[in-house]
């Protein structure tokens, strides 16, 4: 299933949805949010994030039915200016299956500046700060 310009589903993440939701062993629950420069349009196979820059846990926040994963990137995080356009949601620090994948217009992160980026995993990504 795709949604809207530049976002999809995984296969394998709505896969793992349906794993954590009826208690399968060994089913992990999606923690970790990253973001990275890929630009090629996600589909429903994504893998991984074209090109990561960075991956750790975000935080949860609920408005009823409303999600919304928020990253904080820490100062210092990249090396030189970095135009953010991609973002996944994913139960795992390393490797992991990732449940979405969006592409976006580029987000600057300054080399020395941090960012934090939320992702509504049934909506879109957006810079907050």
């Amino acid at each position: 299933m795709t949604i809207g310009p530049g976002f999809a589903y995984t296969l394998l993440g709505q896969a793992e949805v349906a794993k954590n939701a009826f208690g399968v062993a060994g089913a992990l629950p999606f923690t970790e949010m990253g973001i990275g420069t890929g630009t090629t349009k996600p589909t429903n196979a994504d893998a991984a994030l074209e090109a990561e820059i960075f991956r750790a846990p975000f935080v949860l926040t609920r408005n009823g039915a409303n999600l919304t994963c928020s990253l904080t990137v820490p100062q210092g995080t990249v090396s030189v200016d970095t135009p953010i356009t991609e973002f996944v949601i994913v139960n795992a620090h390393s490797n992991g299956v990732i449940l979405c994948r969006e592409v976006r217009s580029p987000v600057i992160i300054g080399a020395s500046t941090g960012a934090i980026f939320e992702m509504k995993p049934f909506f879109s990504a957006r810079v907050v700060a």
